[in-house]
């Protein structure tokens, strides 16, 4: 039976990963993590201010009986306590030369491999897709069936696949596509986690399928292909991604 799930999109490894991330400065505008202490309130006035004349009298009389003005009343300056992180005179601001939040240098390509597996003629099979090279916080592929390959469904009308525990990406979801011709399923998956952004190793397990062979297969290895791959960094930028084909080895008991 075909089943027409809403496709997940690797916008969502890279949103997962932004999520995670306490990025530094931003564009222009933007608020920084760095504010400087200031010592005294003078730097907080735009007008210059200062101590009053020591003991000068409010008014005085000279000889000849003309008075002269007090001086003009000003404000001393006083210190405030060191050590306070307040705004500089003019705001808020990152560093002049922020550092960007992600490596110089282009990430290693990656490259995905499905699985093989051999089944008798309405058998069912496991199939596996790993990560054969380079590193990553998250992927995303697609795998086509043949007519006589079919992907095994759980109580809940999802896909009977299983991610790898040991690279804790808890938040993998796993989703059934019609190609449109109804002879043809594509299976999508998509590998993350929204809690953590720590790399996939290279060589790791990241899921298994549970496939079921039809009754009359031919006992020929049937075509397994990987489509629409991709990858992301812990900091959610595109990794370039290669994914092999994989194949069902359908053999005829003795």
């Amino acid at each position: 039976m075909t089943r027409r799930i809403a496709g997940i999109s690797m916008v969502g490894i890279r949103l997962a990963a932004l999520l995670l991330l306490l990025a530094g400065c931003g564009d222009s505008g933007s608020m920084g993590s760095q504010m400087q202490p200031i010592p005294t309130a003078q730097a907080l006035h735009t007008a210059t201010r200062t101590a009053p004349a020591a003991a000068t009298p409010v008014r005085s009389h000279t000889p000849s009986g003309s008075a002269t003005p007090s001086p003009t009343a000003t404000f001393p300056g006083s210190p405030l306590p060191t050590g306070l992180l307040v705004p500089t005179p003019t705001g808020m601001h990152c560093s002049p030369t922020p550092t960007p939040w992600w490596p110089a240098t282009e990430p290693s390509p990656v490259i995905l491999g499905i699985g093989s597996a051999v089944a008798p003629p309405g058998g069912r099979a496991e199939i596996s897709v790993t990560l054969l090279s380079g590193a990553t916080a998250g992927v995303q592929n697609d795998i086509t069936f043949p007519p006589q390959i079919s992907v095994v469904l759980t109580a809940g009308g999802t896909p009977d696949c299983t991610v790898n525990p040991l690279i804790d990406k808890e938040a993998t979801a796993f989703a059934l596509l019609d190609d449109g011709s109804g002879e043809q399923l594509r299976l999508r998956a998509l590998v993350l986690s929204v809690t953590q952004v720590d790399e996939i190793e290279p060589g790791s397990l990241l899921y298994t399928c549970a496939v079921d062979i039809a009754a009359d297969a031919a006992s020929v290895a049937y075509g397994l292909s990987c489509s629409n791959a991709g990858a992301s960094t812990s900091e959610g930028r595109d990794i370039e991604t290669t994914c092999l084909d994989g194949s069902i080895v359908v053999e005829a008991a003795p």
